[in-house]
């Protein structure tokens, strides 16, 4: 399967799951705010190629309601004449939390990265994006959590995504 048609399953499986969002609302989170950073690594790909992917956020939780500033990058260490992408971005989403977790459904607006190898990589390759993400997180401690998030970034210039595992710290939800 081509790395085109991957991201476009990909996208559409979380557009699908984007329908779940009204019964993950119904669910609300204790009153309070939340705030933790977080880490991972995995892998992705889009139309300009594959590589390892890197993804750091710091998020802030109010009840269910999710705000991330996030950045991410996909790029080949190892090769030269690889294209890496990315982008930064602000997301807002909806969390539910259980007893020993979140999930979280999010999308929002980044800067875009898209594009750096292909005909427009002499003039401005960064682009307007909207990044989705889907995430399923552990509590193991109060300030520690494991999870994985499947994301990705439509745009103009080169869609993409990945999956990674991460690592959070900070104060997470109960």
């Amino acid at each position: 399967m081509s790395p085109r048609l991957r991201l476009c399953c990909f996208a559409l499986v979380v557009t699908a799951s984007l329908s779940v969002a009204p019964p993950l609302t119904a669910q609300e989170a204790p009153a309070g705010w939340r705030l933790w950073s977080a880490l991972g690594f995995g892998g992705g790909g889009g139309a300009n190629g594959e590589g390892l992917a890197l993804v750091g956020q710091v998020v802030f939780q109010r009840s269910p309601h999710h705000l991330a500033l996030r950045a991410t990058g996909i790029g080949e260490p190892y090769d030269s004449a690889s294209c890496p992408m990315g982008d930064v971005g602000l997301l807002y989403g909806r969390t539910a939390t259980g007893p020993v977790g979140h999930a979280t459904i999010a999308s929002g607006f980044a800067v875009t990265d898209a594009d750096r190898c292909g005909p427009t990589a002499g003039g401005q390759p960064l682009t307007l994006g909207v990044p989705i993400v889907a995430e399923v997180a552990l509590r193991l401690l109060p300030f520690m959590g494991v999870g994985l998030q499947a994301f990705a970034n439509l745009n103009s210039r080169g869609s993409f995504g990945g999956v990674v595992a991460f690592l959070q710290l900070g104060w997470l939800p109960p």
